[in-house]
C-alpha cells in the first residue's frame, strides 16, 4: 500500500465552503483517493477533541489515519467510500461518528489495514 502524504496548507476557499481536505491521500486505485464525511456539525473544532486514550485529535484520526474530508454543514452525517459508496451514519456526538466511521472502514477491503495501522499506533 502506497501513502501520499502532503503538507497541506487550507485554502480560504476550502475553510469558507466548510470543507477540510485529507492529511493524507492513499493509493488503491480508486479513481478517488480518498474518502468524505458530511457532518451536520458547523464548525469543525468539535472535531479537535482527542481521540480516548491517545494525543490524536478527532479531526487528525479521521483525515490522517483513513484519508478522509471533512465537509461541515451539511444535512445529514454520511460517510463516502472512495468506491462513491454513501453510508448514512447513525452517530450525532464527533466521538461516535469517528468511531462509527472507523468500524466501517474496517469493514472496507481496502480499510481493514488503515484500522490495524491505526490500531498498532494506538499500542506503541
Amino acid at each position: 500500500m502506497l501513502i501520499f502524504s502532503l503538507n497541506f496548507s487550507f485554502s480560504q476557499t476550502d475553510q469558507q465552503n466548510n470543507r477540510f481536505p485529507p492529511l493524507q491521500f492513499a493509493d488503491y486505485g480508486f479513481k478517488k483517493n480518498f474518502r468524505v464525511l458530511k457532518t451536520t456539525h458547523s464548525d469543525i473544532n468539535v472535531f479537535n477533541e482527542k481521540y480516548p486514550n491517545t494525543d490524536y485529535t478527532l479531526d487528525y484520526v479521521l483525515r490522517s489515519f483513513f484519508f478522509i474530508s471533512i465537509h461541515l454543514s451539511t444535512s445529514q452525517n454520511t460517510l463516502i467510500s472512495m468506491d462513491g459508496t454513501n453510508f448514512k451514519l447513525k452517530s450525532n456526538k464527533p466521538i461516535d461518528i469517528t468511531n462509527e466511521v472507523i468500524t466501517l472502514i474496517g469493514g472496507m477491503s481496502s480499510g481493514f489495514r488503515e484500522v490495524q495501522n491505526f490500531n498498532k499506533n494506538l499500542d506503541d
